[in-house]
């Protein structure tokens, strides 16, 4: 698939369809590109009748409204992608020497990339939970502005953390985020549960 859209519509209905009336909360995790997808499914679960969610977790990317004129590389070129990939650390290195995983890896790469063309946020809509944003220190491809960005696309909760280095900052800080993750769980179904 090319359009987030045709994205966050499949994974939507695809989550609509396993929860019963009154059914369980959501919570969205998104890095880089997943944070695109899960602010665009957070909206459409929101907009269900028997959905809740309890907030959005976005890591890595620059807000939907500004994420289009920030793409990491500027042509679709195996060796340009695969080099942007290497720089950030983003696949092991003996993965990257396999010729038929690099081939599938720059197919992927391109598809990510003609969604981020494609996707336009003409007028952004906050989403009614909360919101919080984590990078690694030194990420290349956002801005401390880009992340700060993050607070227009919520009407609740705005919380911005840094954790540990880098664009791909979870795969060596994986504890330390799993750990942020269940704290902000907590705490956001436990202002949902004293507010009904």
């Amino acid at each position: 698939m090319r359009r987030i859209d045709r994205i966050a519509d499949e994974l939507t209905a695809e989550l609509l369809g396993r929860v019963e009336p009154g059914g369980p909360h959501w919570a969205l995790f998104g890095h880089s590109f997943g944070a695109l997808v899960g602010f665009e499914v957070a909206r459409r679960l929101l907009d269900a009748a028997d959905a809740v969610v309890d907030g959005l977790i976005a890591c890595s990317m620059p807000p939907p409204h500004l994420q289009a004129d920030q793409l990491p590389v500027a042509s679709d070129g195996d060796a340009e992608l695969l080099g942007w990939v290497r720089a950030a650390g983003g696949v092991d290195e003996v993965l990257l020497d396999d010729p038929r995983f690099a081939r599938w890896l720059a197919g992927d790469l391109r598809a990510t990339l003609a969604c981020r063309r494609s996707y336009q946020v003409d007028r952004l809509v906050p989403l009614d939970c909360p919101v919080l944003v984590a990078a690694g220190a030194g990420d290349p491809e956002v801005t401390d502005d880009d992340l700060e960005q993050w607070r227009s696309c919520t009407n609740a909760d705005f919380e911005r953390v840094t954790v540990g280095h880098g664009h791909f900052f979870l795969r060596n800080h994986q504890q330390s985020l799993l750990e942020l993750i269940a704290d902000r769980l907590t705490r956001w179904r436990s202002v949902r549960s004293s507010s009904t």
